[in-house]
């Protein structure tokens, strides 16, 4: 269910930033501009929202690498973007392999269920009062956890998946 291993994570980052680059690389200058629906963010938005990504959420595990954040603007070009996504990717993996043990890695899964569990019970909190699921109808943290993991892991391709086809549509 979790990654275990150091190796083991390197071996599915390797392969999810292979994908997500091979869908980047897909892009072009006029597809950046193109909504991804009405109202919503544009492929360009999108792409770099996913490079910058990298740095915010993984910053808060502790660890330390060069990599464009949400301060940085937002390239104009689809290679720049996807240059920057594989300098990123690349760097966080360097980091991940070199700050990072198998130890330290179990120590941030439990530190993430915590947080996903956490985050679940305040935003149970402030639903609006009414009937009260039943305890077998609402995910527990390792599902959530879970699904977090899957939307992550699929974010680039799902979004990238879009700009494809409607850039051959």
């Amino acid at each position: 269910m979790f990654i275990q291993s150091i190796s083991a994570f390197e071996q599915e980052w390797k392969h999810e930033s292979a994908s997500t680059l091979k869908i980047f690389r897909a892009l072009t200058d006029a597809s950046l501009a193109q909504e991804v629906a009405p109202g919503h963010r544009k492929l360009g938005e999108l792409a770099w929202h996913i490079v910058t990504t990298l740095q915010e959420m993984m910053s808060r595990t502790g660890l330390k690498f060069e990599s464009p954040d949400e301060h940085t603007p937002q390239p104009s070009s689809a290679q720049a973007i996807a240059d920057a996504y594989e300098r990123a990717s690349q760097a966080l993996l360097e980091a991940v392999l070199g700050q990072w043990t198998d130890a330290s890695l179990q120590e941030q899964v439990k530190s993430v269920r915590r947080t996903v569990a956490e985050r679940g019970d305040a935003a149970h909190s402030r639903q609006p009062r009414g009937p009260s699921p039943r305890a077998d109808d609402r995910p527990d943290a390792s599902s959530r956890l879970e699904g977090a993991r899957r939307l992550w892991a699929c974010e680039g391709r799902m979004a990238a998946g879009c700009a494809v086809s409607h850039a051959s549509g």
